[in-house]
């Protein structure tokens, strides 16, 4: 799944229209579902911080900031 990743920009998306990513190093799968704007992580951190109602951990924040600064660059490259 990494090999595919590192081809199509970083992401995989599956016939049900999440978005999977993953960082470099790490086996956790990061995943977005477009239709309901949530984010999903494999990590034990991400599993327990869902019961305190807390909605991301430091892969997803990671995978945020890292599309972000790429939209960035692209609009600025653009201007």
């Amino acid at each position: 799944m990494q090999k595919i990743i590192d081809e199509f920009d970083g992401v995989l998306i599956d016939e049900y229209g999440w978005e999977h990513y993953q960082i470099k190093g790490k086996k956790y799968d990061i995943r977005f579902d477009r239709s309901r704007l949530e984010w999903a992580c494999d990590c034990p951190a991400f599993t327990y911080r869902r019961k305190f109602r807390k909605t991301y951990c430091k892969h997803i924040l990671e995978i945020q900031d890292k599309n972000w600064k790429r939209k960035r660059d692209e609009v600025a490259r653009l201007s």
